[in-house]
Order: C-alpha cells, then structure tokens, then sequence
C-alpha cells in the first residue's frame, strides 16, 4: 500500500515540477532532489497518517494549479471532484487538513479576485472544496474531542508571558540560537552532554536549526542497519561523518528555499492582488497551501507542552509543506536570468552530490564497523568496554542483539560473561521457553527455562566490535495485542557484561556516582577498638572506585577537629587528617602493615586494616580507636568513582558510643 501512496505522491510531484519549472535540467534537479531527502524517504516508508497525507496533499495542490485552465465542464468537474476527495481523504487521515480547506477559501477568494473563474464555477468549487470538507472536518472533530479526556498537550488559553516562557518561545522559533552550531554535527536524537539529552532542552537550540537538522540526516536512526529487528537502529561512524556532511552541505538547498519562499511569495502576491496578473496564481497557490500547513504546526508550538521533549520539530508533522518550500527554491531558480545552461548543469550535478549522500547513509548496508556513540560523556571516559543492547523495549521476540565494543587493545581473546533476567512472556501462554545466545568467538548455547531465571554464559571477545545474538528458538507468538507491534516472548532485564573487577558500561553521566554504600557493619558499637566493614558497590566494578572516606562525627559535616580518613583503592594508602591545622595536614600508611595513625582523637591501624574487591563489590575493613575524650557519634561513609564523582557523605545509621560500654 505504501508503494502506491509513494508513486500516486511521485506522479503528483511530477506534475507540479513540470508545471511550475520551464528549465528540463531545473526539473530533474529539483526531482532528484525531493526524492532522495532523507525526511521525505523516511516518512515514505512510515505506514501511518504521514505516508497518506503527502499524496493527498501534492494531488490537491496540483489540482489547484490546474483548476483554472480546465476550460471544458467535464475536465472541471473532474479536477473540483478530484480535489474535494483529497480533501475528504485528508480530513479522515490528518487533523492538519483542516488548515488545506482554510488555505482552498482564500484560494478560491484569490482566483475570484484575479477573474480567473465564473462565479458559477466559483460556487461550485467553493461548495465542493471548501464547506463539504468543512463539515466533515467538524464534525470529526468534535466526534474526536468528544472522546479525549485531556487536552492533547495545548493550551488553549495562554497569556502574553505564558508564550513568551513556554517550552518552544517565539524566540526559539523566529530566530537562531547560539547553541545552534551543535547541529553541524548531526547528532542523534539522545545525543547526550553531562547527562542532559541536549536537542530536547528547552529553548537551547531553534526550531529552525533542529529542523534542518532533521530534514537532512536520519536523526532518530530509522533507516540504520540493524540485523537484530529492532525499531531504531544505531548509526556507525562511518554514516555519521556522511550525514554531518550532508547537514553542512545542506545549509546551501535551506537557504534556498528560504530565500526563494519569500521572494516568489512577495512577488506574487503583489502580481496577484495588485496587478491582478494571472499568471502568478500558480506559484501562489503552491506557497499558499504549503504556508497553510506550515503555520498550522508552528503557530501553535508556544502553545504546546513539552515541544522539545516531545519532538514537535521534527518535519513527520510538515512535511507535505517542506516538499512545497523546496520545490520553491527550484523554482527561484528558474526564473533567474542568469542562469545559463552550464549553471543549470552544475547546479544538477550539486543535487546528484547531495542525494547520493543521502542515499549512502539511509540504505541500510551491513556493516560490523564500530558504533557511534551519542553519549560524549561516555566517549571521554576512560572505560575501554561499552556495552549497547539493541533493541526499543525489554521484549525479546525473535533476535535481541548485544554489541560490545572494546576500545582497550589487546593482542588476543579475552573472557568475559554475559548475564541477564529473563522471563516468559504474554506472546505465548506456554511457560517453558529455549533461547540460543551466539557470538563469533563461542559456541551456540540453548538455554531452557519455564520461569524468571538469571542466565549467564561465557563469552569470548576481541578488541573492537563484539555482537552477541539471542534468539528465541521456541515457542512461536500466539498472543497479539490490538496496536502493540511487539512481540513479547521473553522479558530481558538487567543485562550485565564484566568479569573480574571491571564492567562494561552501558551508561553515563559526570552528574552522578556510579558507586555507592551498600553496607555498614556492625550498625552500633559501644568498644573503643572497633572494625568497621563496610561495601561499596560499583555498577562498572570494584576497580572503578577511587576513595572509600569515613568520617567520625556529630554531623555530616568536616569541622576543624574530628576523625576523619580514607582508603585509596588503586595503592592501599590509608590516610588519616590532623585535628590541629587548618591545613588539614594528615599521617598516612599502607593497608596491611605499619604501626598504628593518630590525630588524637582516633587512631586508625593500617596492620589490621584490609580491603578485598569481588566483581563489582569492594569490602574494606577499616580498624579505628576512638578516644575517651570524643565519644557518642555518628559514623559516615563516602564512595567515590575514578572520574571523582562521589555519593557525599551517607548516613547508614551506624553509631559509635564507647562511654556506654563497660
């Protein structure tokens, strides 16, 4: 069905160009050209409203176009019931429609103004094109509203100083934004900066720059390969550098239809309403529909919540205006004088360029080239194993894949283990499950199961990209859910990668520890000698925590004279801070061995002090002596990573009261 939309779409598009562009080089240009947009091939594909929608919209437009030369009753009547259809169709498939019947009366006011239609054929038109589809659209949406529960996201009743603060202002709108050179880049949708998703902050980027953005790479990698059936692939290096080519080279064919919009509008507006000249009517009723469409989205973005998050700038809502705007910028083009044929040549080998960037990103080549990686704090990190998982939802239906990428060189195969929760899903009511997991360097294994288990399995890797493949064998999905394209055979949760001391990361962000306590012992003391054991955990494993402090006090606070140290996990150095400088001079030794530290208030002892780490565990033993003089306190700890992003001090309740012993 898709097809047919795309070659009805293409057929119309066809039509429009060769009616609006006399240069036969002008035409293939700008044909190629719409073709191969990354936005339209995308949305193309896209079986819902959006796919429909386009056809209907270039179909009704190139009736427009061609209405007033219909000099027979037959063909007129053919074109107006044409039209109307499109926009009866367009009406049941997309709510933005109603903003075409808007455009179609002061279309129809325009034709009369510029006496190229009989009042009777105006009437005609007028009833077919404008209150038929009127009513319909009414009626549907009351029908829809009737329906809802909430407001769709709009707020109908929005002050002066609501517009100007909301999510999307006029600002961000109307004008560029400084941030807005980060599009140059072409970065994915979660493209991610100290744990912000940056494209969907508020007010950071425009409107403008995001769309362009959009418009010329495949911002939420739709058409990325992926052999594992997920919804959204991931992009490689590889076609980032391409697309980050084609958002630069592409700023050239935005300027263009900018520029070309306006010009063409101003000036055919004026030919049409003052000059009542004919034959500016066909470029006007091109930017009169598209304008239509447009404005009706992007008039209302102030209104909307969340216009960022909920990705009100990509062009899946407007794209039947976007088809309009550069078809514009050809036709600009075409009525320049100066441009001889040779121009025109070179300008259609531009556009051969520029399309055929876009087709080397959006077909999905097999590739085991390495990843990019939209999360730049995970990319300046130290961490040599990343770990993603392929897919949009914690289904397993026929293939989750596991990519690991070693950025560690290492001149052979290491040993690794890949464990995750899996449970039987809704897609069959059979409890018992088989599912195989394989990789390159290990051999197939099937593992059975009839309830929630925990699977782990060795896994060989070598430096660079690893895919892991879980398949499930049997059984087969049964079970469909109305609208859920899942297919919900086993639940995956909680997929690890590591081995000894060290994970593979799969997140991050500099704004948030990945250690923490995860237990104190024993929770009171009334000794003076006591050992504190406490662990700390790490989701990248024990070797990726730095300092484990402790601190002796009323509060979680660091006063001049207290008891406070720490434990360096890299080198075993104890440290133990003075209580008589503001300086904070402090006595060190090595766990292990060594006569005892004291600051005068407690003493730690490195001989009896010890520290053993176990995957992503580390449990460290600190041996302290508290003086008489300092006594019914509260004792802290705090874990910090390698990158020096720590948990602060935690309160586990643990209390340190000697004066109440014996």
């Amino acid at each position: 069905m898709n097809v047919m939309f795309g070659i009805a779409a293409m057929a119309a598009l066809y039509a429009l160009v060769c009616r609006l562009i006399r240069s036969a080089v002008l035409r293939l240009a700008a044909i190629v050209f719409l073709l191969f947009l990354p936005f339209a091939m995308i949305h193309a594909e896209v079986i819902a409203a959006d796919a429909l929608a386009t056809p209907l919209f270039l179909i009704f437009v190139w009736m427009a176009v061609s209405l007033p030369g219909m000099i027979s009753r037959r063909s007129f009547g053919i074109s107006v019931a044409a039209g109307s259809f499109c926009l009866l169709a367009g009406v049941y498939t997309k709510f933005t429609f109603d903003s075409v019947i808007a455009g179609a009366a002061l279309w129809l006011a325009l034709l009369w103004w510029t006496r190229m239609l009989p009042v009777r054929r105006l009437a005609v038109a007028f009833v077919a094109l404008v209150v038929l589809p009127a009513l319909l659209a009414y009626a549907e949406m009351h029908r829809y509203m009737s329906q809802q529960t909430y407001n769709l996201g709009i707020r109908p009743r929005l002050s002066l100083s609501g517009v100007m603060n909301a999510e999307m202002n006029p600002r961000s709108i109307l004008f560029l934004r400084r941030a807005d050179v980060d599009v140059l880049a072409a970065p994915s949708y979660d493209w991610t900066v100290n744990g912000s998703v940056e494209l969907l902050v508020n007010n950071k980027h425009s409107f403008l720059a995001l769309l362009h953005l959009a418009m010329f790479s495949d911002v939420l990698n739709i058409y990325q390969y992926d052999p594992y059936d997920s919804y959204f692939g991931i992009r490689t290096t590889r076609n980032h550098a391409r697309m980050q080519a084609a958002v630069r080279f592409g700023i050239a064919f935005s300027l263009l239809a900018f520029i070309g919009v306006v010009v063409l509008f101003f000036r055919s507006a004026i030919g049409s309403l003052i000059r009542r000249r004919t034959a500016s009517i066909p470029v006007l009723t091109l930017l009169l529909f598209s304008m239509a469409w447009f404005l009706n989205i992007v008039a209302l973005l102030p209104a909307v919540a969340d216009s960022y998050l909920g990705g009100y700038w990509l062009p899946r809502l407007i794209v039947p205006a976007l088809l309009g705007f550069f078809l514009a910028g050809f036709v600009f083009l075409d009525g320049l004088k100066w441009t001889s044929r040779s121009v025109k040549i070179a300008l259609l080998l531009i556009v051969i360029a520029q399309s055929s960037l876009h087709a080397s990103f959006l077909w999905p080549n097999r590739s085991t080239e390495p990843l990019y990686e939209p999360n730049e704090d995970l990319i300046h990190t130290k961490f040599p194993t990343i770990i993603r998982l392929f897919n949009w939802q914690p289904w397993l239906g026929k293939a989750i894949g596991v990519v690991i990428y070693r950025r560690a060189p290492q001149t052979g195969l290491e040993k690794w283990q890949l464990s995750f929760s899996a449970a039987p899903g809704p897609g069959n009511p059979a409890p018992h499950r088989r599912i195989r997991i394989s990789c390159r360097y290990c051999e197939p294994k099937t593992v059975e199961f009839d309830k929630a288990t925990r699977i782990v399995v060795d896994v060989m890797i070598a430096s660079g990209r690893n895919d892991i493949l879980i398949e499930t064998v049997e059984p087969e999905q049964v079970v469909e859910t109305p609208g859920d394209a899942s297919v919900p055979l086993v639940r995956v949760a909680e997929v690890v990668f590591a081995r000894s001391g060290e994970s593979a990361i799969w997140d991050f962000s500099p704004i948030r520890p990945r250690g923490l306590v995860a237990s104190v012992s024993p929770h009171s003391s009334t000794q003076r000698k006591q050992t504190f054991t406490v662990v700390a955990s790490d989701r990248l494993g024990y070797a990726d925590i730095d300092y484990v402090y402790f601190l002796v006090n009323d509060t979680r606070t660091i006063p001049r004279y207290t008891c406070h140290g720490s434990y360096q996990v890299g080198t075993g150095v104890l440290r133990l801070y003075g209580d008589t400088s503001p300086a904070r001079r402090f006595v060190e030794g090595v766990a292990g061995s060594g006569p005892p530290l004291n600051n005068g208030l407690c003493a730690l002892d490195p001989a009896t002090t010890s520290a053993k780490g176990s995957g992503s565990h580390l449990t460290v033993n600190f041996a302290l002596y508290l003086d008489p003089s300092y006594n019914n306190k509260n004792v802290y700890f705090w874990v910090k990573d390698s990158d020096g992003h720590d948990t602060g001090w935690v309160d586990t309740g643990t209390t340190w009261n000697p004066a109440s012993g014996k």
